[in-house]
């Protein structure tokens, strides 16, 4: 069994020549060899022997959702992780996701923004289950992303709580508190000025000159 341990950080800041050998032996473990980059955004991935990756639990995830729900676009593809993709990883467990599909749905700019988005969430998993975390998702050079289904489905179940959440507050009816008046509350009496009274008593005045 071939398995691979190396996070998602680690293989966004390693140097290119280290990057392209990491992926040609994923390549190699995961069948990818031989299939032009222009036709492997739109393939489903090759079977292959399993790889080892962590699966994290519904509280854990929620506790990585905490930890990065201030970055709005890591946020937002963490939660693509939780969508039901429409290919067939042809690894026990595992669910793979297209590149281009997780660009596209979490509005991405570029695949290094992708890489920064994933190891976000992989250092938010170490910081809540420690060192021996492992990483949670794995690259084949045919661009597809893999991640445990048991993290798949722990994302989706913090999803629907956010969701249950929400559509509580949203049928508590709105409460209105009046503002009290004051015990005792006399409103002083304003009535015309002294001018105005003689400035209304010209008209009938003038009336009695003619």
């Amino acid at each position: 069994m071939t398995a691979f341990t190396f996070s998602a950080e680690q293989l966004r800041s390693a140097p290119p020549e280290v990057r392209r050998w990491i992926i040609d032996e994923i390549g190699r473990a995961l069948g990818g060899i031989g299939i032009p980059r222009s036709e492997a955004l739109h393939r489903e991935p090759p079977q292959a022997e399993a790889v080892t990756l962590a699966a994290c639990t519904t509280p854990e995830a929620l506790q990585m959702f905490e930890l990065i729900a201030r970055d709005a676009i890591t946020a937002r593809l963490f939660f693509e992780l939780a969508r039901a993709s429409t290919i067939n990883s042809g690894l026990p467990g595992l669910q793979a996701f297209r590149t281009a599909d997780l660009l596209h749905h979490a509005g991405l700019a570029s695949e290094d923004n992708l890489l920064d988005g994933l190891a976000a969430i992989d250092r938010a998993f170490g910081q809540v289950r420690g060192e021996s975390a492992g990483s949670l998702f794995g690259f084949d050079d045919a661009g597809h992303v893999y991640v445990h289904k048991a993290t798949q489905a722990s994302i989706h179940r913090v999803w629907e709580e956010l969701l249950q959440a929400r559509a509580a507050v949203e049928r508590q009816p709105a409460s209105f508190h009046p503002v009290p008046r004051p015990a005792i509350f006399t409103p002083p009496h304003l009535g015309p000025s002294e001018d105005i009274a003689v400035h209304a008593a010209r008209p009938s005045e003038a009336g009695l000159a003619f």
